[in-house]
């Protein structure tokens, strides 16, 4: 074999390794597959304005104009996501657990909405320091906090915040409690 033949199984090895590596990094970080949905406004409605977006009979989807509208119905529909909120657990000055939960709110109507967004960073500032000081009464050491507790304790911080009925639901959507080991 001559070195010209060796640099290039070499400079050919090296392209497919590469496209190796390049194809598994895509691999792990691809995007989510597209879900295809039709919402139709079924149920969303403005209660400050009194409008109802949309049909409940899905037999009624089909013309361009319905399907603009249930867009326009999906788009203006008052939920909001907040970010990831971290909690440690402190016990004797250790972090002995960490909490990460996900939630959506849906407000009540457009006015509430624009009001959340305007303070959410004030929500979820005082969502954090409500669990953070609550967990020595809601969590007992080898057991996983209740979903539903936290819930109650975001509710409760939602109202003290926002005011009363500007939340009309919330959904935690992930939530994982992780216990460090020692």
């Amino acid at each position: 074999m001559s070195v010209k033949q060796i640099i290039r199984v070499f400079v050919g090895g090296v392209l497919v390794l590469s496209a190796l590596i390049a194809g598994g990094i895509y691999y792990v970080n691809k995007p989510a597959p597209l879900e295809f949905f039709e919402f139709t406004g079924a149920g969303i409605d403005d209660k400050e304005g009194g409008t109802d977006h949309g049909t409940a009979d899905p037999d009624h989807n089909d013309s361009p104009t319905k399907r603009e509208e249930d867009l326009k119905a999906f788009v203006q529909a008052p939920f909001f996501n907040l970010p990831l909120i971290i909690v440690p657990v402190i016990r004797d000055g250790q972090v002995v657990a960490m909490l990460h939960f996900h939630v959506t709110m849906k407000a009540t109507g457009r006015t509430s909405f624009e009001r959340c967004k305007i303070l959410l960073p004030q929500l979820v500032d005082g969502i954090f320091s409500d669990i953070y000081k609550s967990f020595e009464n809601l969590w007992i050491p080898h057991t996983t906090p209740s979903p539903a507790v936290i819930k109650e304790r975001i509710f409760y911080v939602t109202e003290k915040i926002l005011g009363k009925g500007h939340v009309e639901a919330i959904f935690i959507k992930k939530f994982f409690f992780n216990p460090v080991s020692k």
